[in-house]
């Protein structure tokens, strides 16, 4: 790992939510110009943050409330977490605030 420049131990010893906003920075700061849902999937800091499981759930659920958020990376990272999500109407796939209401109903609905 060192040889890609990447220190195995810098996340170890966050909280969750450290770990989280640091790997929110690193992802946001890679696809900045990015357009491809596919890259964005299988960017590191979104492969470390699914890997989070539960930790991150609160925290990709809050991140979603910023109008900025990566809102679509942060559905797929819940929907991959959870193994479930709420069914999305093809006239609404895409549509951030529609989406987001939908993950919110079905969220309440489970807690």
């Amino acid at each position: 790992m060192r040889a890609f420049g990447i220190d195995p131990g810098a996340l170890r010893g966050l909280s969750p939510a450290e770990r989280f906003g640091r790997l929110r920075d690193r992802f946001e700061s890679e696809m900045a110009f990015v357009s491809s849902v596919h890259d964005m999937l299988d960017a590191n800091p979104f492969r470390d943050i699914v890997a989070m499981g539960h930790d991150a759930l609160p925290l990709l659920l809050r991140d979603l409330q910023r109008r900025d958020a990566p809102w679509i990376a942060w559905v797929i990272a819940l929907r991959k977490i959870l193994g479930e999500g709420p069914e999305i109407p093809d006239d609404e796939a895409g549509i951030r605030d529609k989406v987001l209401a939908r993950w919110a109903a079905w969220h309440s609905g489970r807690t």
